[in-house]
């Protein structure tokens, strides 16, 4: 009975140990013969997120206000992305991505200490170009960079209050148009599955905010801003799939 047994777990452990050996094998051969991912005429579609908390103090640059004791901003976004490989490791694409940032801050405004809470959710739409760079010989692993047109609206309220008690109230409406790049890594985990993330280099940033207070009166502020800095509060974690069109 012994013997009997083991035999059995030794044949049951030696097809376990060649059903291993085959799917390693089959992996290994579709990435090395099969897998073409950046080939003129594939396509693309990708889902990404990123979040960011940052708490600051006493500063005066936060919602207008005469200084800022202490703040909160909470920001988070989700991106989808679609594309279609115009030419071999180039890809055309369009964005669409929501975001929502919420700031809560105790500040001094017209020398009192109120709260402000603040809620804003911008839409954008954004046409790129990405060009993939294979670090692999088979290709799972690529570094890539996007060229990109930014086009955004949005809107948001914000409220002021002091002892719970509201004093004030403003809504305000958001136009945004941008050009920047976004470099970032793919991986190739399973088949035309893949992980990416990618930081955002924003090259050029218009931004118009019309600001509406509860007396009706509106004040226009146009930022411009040009900055090539790398933010790493801006990493998108995501995960894409890559498919053939054509057959």
């Amino acid at each position: 009975m012994i013997i009997l047994s083991f035999g059995i777990n030794n044949l049951f452990a030696q097809d376990t140990l060649n059903a291993s050996d085959e799917d390693e094998d089959f992996i290994g051969s579709f990435y090395d013969e099969q897998f073409k991912p950046f080939e003129k005429g594939n396509g693309y579609v990708g889902l990404s997120f990123s979040v960011s908390d940052e708490k600051s103090d006493n500063s005066k640059d936060i919602l207008n206000i005469d200084r800022t004791i202490n703040s909160r901003t909470l920001d988070y976004s989700v991106k989808f992305k679609g594309g279609y490989f115009i030419s071999k490791n180039s890809m055309a694409g369009l964005g669409y991505s929501i975001e929502r940032e919420k700031i809560t801050a105790e500040a001094i405004y017209l020398f009192d200490t109120i709260f402000i809470e603040s809620l804003d959710k911008i839409h954008t739409f954004t046409p790129f170009i990405r060009s993939y760079f294979p670090l692999t010989k088979n290709k799972r692993l690529s570094l890539f960079n996007e060229v990109k047109l930014i086009i955004g609206f949005g809107s948001g309220e914000s409220e002021r209050l002091d002892n719970s008690t509201l004093v004030g109230f403003d809504t305000s409406e958001t136009v945004i148009f941008g050009i920047g790049l976004s470099p970032g890594i793919t991986f190739f985990a399973i088949e035309n599955f893949c992980f990416e993330i990618q930081l955002d280099v924003l090259g050029y940033k218009y931004e118009k905010v019309t600001t509406t207070d509860e007396t009706g009166e509106n004040i226009e502020t146009i930022t411009n801003n040009v900055d090539f800095t790398l933010n790493l509060l801006t990493i998108d974690f995501g995960l894409a799939y890559y498919f053939r069109t054509k057959r």
